[in-house]
């Protein structure tokens, strides 16, 4: 484990979701902590609450009860612009279904996020995704819109467009749930390097085994409760 200050802290995280009359306890008085650099997974089968915790650590989805900090600062205590921007700088989000924008080639996608953020020129944004779209492999694919790529050439665009802003911490909820095994293997190898080269702590949910070796500490969630598990 990295031997990094805590970056992201939570605790009692909890979710409830009305249904009907009654509730569903997605995610339940869940605790944990995540060093900068470290690498991390949650396995577990669909439904067991995975999915919505990432959201409550990302600053996408508020929780019903417990507590998000990040870097010293709690994200729910922020007003939601404040948390947007702490979302757009500090983090970085890669999907199974890659969220690519059918009418934005490779470069207009992975631009997107640094022009959202607004930091620095167009021209200076632009340079910055076509040296990341190289750093993953897509050089070749510069101009191309998503409908003519791979699903492992989408995702790979997918994490560069997740690194623009050069994020602290990037969350990744069942990033290779499309792909093969040799191409899943391909992703979490760039990922790693990626986490080493730039001291970038990850988050990996998944309902698969990952690649040996990843990850600093591993745990398994069932019905919304998390236990640590060997890595």
């Amino acid at each position: 484990m990295s031997s990094c200050r805590k970056m992201l802290v939570a605790k009692g995280l909890s979710k409830t979701f009305l249904q009907g009359r009654g509730a569903v306890h997605a995610v339940s008085g869940v605790d944990m902590e995540i060093a900068g650099g470290e690498r991390v997974c949650i396995h577990g089968p669909s439904g067991a609450g995975k999915s919505t915790f990432l959201d409550m650590l990302g600053a996408l989805s508020k929780p019903s009860s417990g507590t998000v900090v990040f870097k010293g600062k709690e994200l729910y205590g922020m007003s939601d612009r404040a948390r947007s921007i702490v979302r757009n700088k500090n983090f970085g989000f890669v999907f199974q279904f890659y969220h690519l924008l059918p009418e934005l080639d490779v470069v207009e996608n992975v631009m997107l996020p640094g022009l959202i953020s607004g930091r620095g020129r167009t021209r200076d944004v632009r340079a910055r995704a076509r040296d990341l779209i190289e750093r993953v492999g897509m050089g070749h694919r510069l101009k191309h819109r998503p409908s003519r790529l791979s699903g492992g050439e989408s995702q790979r665009v997918a994490i560069a467009r997740a690194l623009i802003n050069s994020p602290d911490m990037l969350f990744c909820d069942e990033p290779t749930g499309n792909l093969d095994s040799a191409m899943s293997e391909a992703i979490y190898s760039l990922l790693l390097d990626i986490s080493r080269e730039k001291n970038m702590s990850v988050l990996v949910v998944s309902h698969r085994e990952t690649t040996p070796g990843f990850f600093h500490a591993g745990y398994a969630m069932k019905d919304g409760i998390l236990s640590e598990k060997e890595s």
